[in-house]
């Protein structure tokens, strides 16, 4: 098993499941410490016969690749002018389904942090917004990042002409790395933008909706930027975004110290073919 998040599993038929799949394998890599443990205790004695291992996410070794398109020659042009350029993944998830407050346990409405977060930013001199779909799901379905981008595009673009951008060509993975990594910043509520980001040493921002973020960022030692999105009130987000904004350069040093011995061990996993 690669590595993952493994759990909550918290109904009977489902941790059943889980330790019938599990307990068939000979190696576990879980891309979080906590996660090691939880399959252990799920597996109990069974845990002994096989590998259990922490392994960082493979999207950290995940290569980058210029898409060459309109969204980034206008991100290069404002750069050149010694703009700060703040890169913004909304999740469709959260942004189009009226519910998810409820269904997620959220203490804010999600859209309207979106549009307080953008506005702080706009408060910064010479900070540019690129708003960055992660999830290119087709119009009209709830997870399509791209319509909650041209959402939040559509709302705040004429208060704030200039100063946002929307990325409106479909990318693929590589390239909306690539994106992420023209950002001097981001903040993200997809888990694996985030890792796109940090994995490029750009400081970054996981707006979380899920315990699997805060085990992803604590593997690269940047878990003070999680902003948990089910504890924390709008007030207090905005607050902990300014904080961790202010010691980007700090965080970036940081990354560029751990994101190579991160990369070094995923790729490790690979070299030993001994599982293959």
């Amino acid at each position: 098993m690669l590595p993952q998040t493994y759990g909550p599993f918290n109904k009977f038929i489902s941790k059943a499941i889980a330790r019938s799949v599990l307990a068939r394998t000979t190696a576990i890599y879980s891309r979080d410490q906590e996660g090691v443990e939880y399959v252990r205790k799920l597996l109990g004695k069974a845990a002994d016969k096989m590998t259990i291992q922490f392994i960082p996410d493979v999207a950290f070794v995940l290569d980058a690749e210029n898409p060459d398109n309109t969204v980034i020659k206008q991100v290069e042009q404002v750069k050149a002018m010694g703009q700060v350029i703040v890169g913004f993944n909304i999740s469709g998830i959260l942004y189009n389904d009226v519910g998810a407050k409820c269904k997620f346990g959220l203490k804010s409405d999600y859209q309207q942090l979106v549009s307080e977060i953008i506005k702080l930013f706009m408060a910064q001199q010479n900070t540019v917004v690129v708003l960055v779909p992660h999830v290119f799901a087709p119009t009209g379905r709830i997870e399509s990042d791209p319509e909650a981008c041209r959402k939040v595009y559509q709302l705040l673009a004429d208060e704030y002409p200039n100063k946002i951008i929307l990325t409106e060509e479909t990318l693929d993975h590589k390239q909306v790395k690539y994106l992420i990594s023209r950002c001097d910043f981001f903040l993200g509520s997809r888990m694996h933008s985030c890792i796109a980001a940090i994995s490029q040493s750009v400081p970054a921002i996981g707006l979380a909706y899920s315990g699997k973020f805060i085990g992803v960022f604590d593997s690269v030692k940047v878990g003070e930027s999680i902003v948990d999105l089910r504890t924390k009130d709008e007030q207090q987000i905005l607050a902990s975004v300014q904080e961790i904004f202010k010691k980007r350069q700090q965080i970036a040093e940081n990354l560029r110290v751990s994101i190579p011995k991160v990369q070094e061990k995923v790729l490790g996993l690979f070299d030993d073919n001994n599982w293959l």
